[in-house]
């Protein structure tokens, strides 16, 4: 079972749930659970203008006055200090977490592993602070390092094995060229040139 869950996957399953998503702050909280998410978490929807990606707050937003007006709309993502969802973007982001769509080609799969969240923090109650995609890249060449580390601490038995295998080759028959078995002083073919005439 995943550790972690993508914060477009989340969204999506408890807005199809029905339950009452507030923005409290610089927060999304959830009706019935004690999770709370940063309005900024990223995602992996972009843009169709290319200009980046859509917040976690800017997709809730959106969805939350799919049916408002644009002045209403505009005057919440203010309020909030959220920047809103381009025009051409806000179909695609209704029509998917509503249901109407399984899938967007406007989420970049390649970005989704940058987006996660653990489980364990979601569960815990407490806000949670999603790193930065430089963050977390250091976080796993420190996790390299440690198992190279380890990789290290092998090292003895890696030599006496290549210290067994270089004796293995050393004390292995030579393979002969056919020309060399020929040349062999100790053995004469004679016989087998004068069975062949």
């Amino acid at each position: 079972m995943s550790e972690t869950i993508d914060p477009i996957v989340w969204l999506k399953d408890h807005i199809l749930a029905k339950k009452k998503i507030t923005l409290v702050g610089k927060e999304i909280e959830i009706e019935g659970t004690s999770v709370k998410l940063p309005v900024d978490a990223p995602t992996a929807w972009k843009r169709k203008d290319g200009k980046g990606y859509y917040t976690l707050g800017q997709l809730c937003l959106a969805v939350q006055f799919k049916d408002a007006s644009m002045g209403d709309y505009s005057r919440e993502c203010g309020r909030v200090g959220v920047p809103q969802v381009v025009f051409m973007d806000k179909k695609d982001v209704t029509d998917f977490f509503t249901g109407v769509t399984n899938d967007s080609r406007m989420i970049e799969v390649s970005r989704r592993a940058e987006t996660l969240i653990r489980k364990n923090d979601l569960r815990s109650g407490k806000p949670i602070q999603l790193q930065d995609p430089a963050m977390r890249k250091r976080e796993e060449k420190a996790e390299e390092k440690k198992v190279g580390q380890t990789q290290f601490e092998d090292r003895p038995k890696l030599e006496a094995a290549s210290t067994v295998a270089d004796m293995l080759l050393y004390n292995e028959k030579k393979i002969h060229t056919r020309q060399s078995v020929l040349q062999n002083p100790k053995k004469n073919f004679l016989k087998v040139l004068l069975l062949g005439y």
